[in-house]
């Protein structure tokens, strides 16, 4: 299941459907408020995103999915994870295996006004807190790796969800 980030829609994994479908069923959702989902009065939270994603999982007959997420979409796939464990085939949480992309040159998260470091050491300090976890810095790529850079994204995705 690919989910967006903030200010996204399913479009910004259109450089990745293609390939990822010769492997394996591909979701890419559009969540409430985004794309061509509905725009509601919504409580638009990471857990109100989480539930939606299980309840589609559940529409379309799906028990457990790997989860793939863009910014905030990494996050939605981490509450997922926490309030619907049974639901995660792979994701990041101390129980799962995690794959984690960032661009070298991503000047939007983190913040290095916030975090008073560069992407790469945030990074590193980020995937030292998860067990399991294959951490790859992608060269001249800014925030949208998956968009930016799918020749490098596409295949180690590929790679971690065939991996046991």
């Amino acid at each position: 299941m690919l989910i967006h980030g903030l200010g996204s829609s399913a479009k910004g994994w259109g450089r990745n459907i293609p390939e990822l479908a010769k492997h394996y069923r591909v979701i890419a959702v559009d969540l409430p408020g985004y794309g061509k989902s509905d725009k509601g009065f919504y409580p638009y939270t990471l857990p109100f995103y989480a539930q939606v994603l299980t309840e589609l999982l559940s529409e379309l007959k799906v028990q457990k999915a790997v989860f793939v997420g863009h910014s905030m979409g990494g996050q939605i796939a981490m509450v997922t994870s926490l309030l619907y464990p049974e639901r995660v085939d792979k994701l990041a949480r101390i129980r799962y295996e995690t794959l984690i992309f960032f661009g070298q040159n991503d000047n939007l998260i983190p913040n290095s006004a916030l975090h008073g470091g560069s992407t790469e050491s945030i990074a590193q300090i980020g995937a030292g807190q998860i067990p399991k976890n294959k951490l790859i810095m992608v060269p001249e790529c800014g925030h949208f790796v998956q968009f930016e850079k799918p020749e490098v994204v596409n295949p180690a995705i590929v790679e971690f969800v065939g991996s046991k």
